[in-house]
């Protein structure tokens, strides 16, 4: 089934937006399928990104599970909503639809859908006012 990503309410060219707007999922009948308005989201954005440190890491698939952090970090500050939006219009950010089973191992298992937008590591900074790398080790003297 093709679908569609729809910015109603965002003007890309000069970067402004409805209070009222949403971005919108639609089928490919132009149906509605799901939306996130603009003041959830923006709520949301603005106390979860508004500093952010996105450590790089790597996780072993064999034998037990072990992970290693890289010591290059991205900082970003000043996660402007606008940004957000024209990242999502640019095709930066992207709809990664989710469902997570709780108590799968129970009689009752339930599924819970998670809506979740993702942005690949090489489009980061995009998402801010300023973002910079520093070295980890670097700045605590290692």
């Amino acid at each position: 089934m093709a679908v569609s990503f729809v910015l109603d309410g965002f003007d890309a060219n000069n970067g402004k937006y409805s209070s009222t707007g949403a971005i919108q999922l639609l089928d490919k009948r132009d149906k509605l399928a799901a939306a996130w308005p603009f003041v959830k989201l923006m709520d949301h954005w603005k106390v979860k990104h508004a500093h952010a440190a996105f450590v790089p890491s790597q996780a072993s698939k064999t034998g037990d599970r072990q992970y290693r952090y890289g010591r290059n970090i991205l900082l970003g500050e000043g996660a402007e909503f606008r940004l957000f939006l024209k990242a999502v219009d640019e095709g930066k950010v992207y709809y990664d639809p989710g469902i997570k089973l709780e108590g799968a191992s129970t009689n009752n298992p339930r599924a819970k859908k998670r809506s979740q937008f993702r942005v690949g590591s090489k489009d980061l900074s995009a998402l801010y006012v300023s973002s910079r790398t520093v070295d980890a080790c670097q700045e605590a003297g290692c």
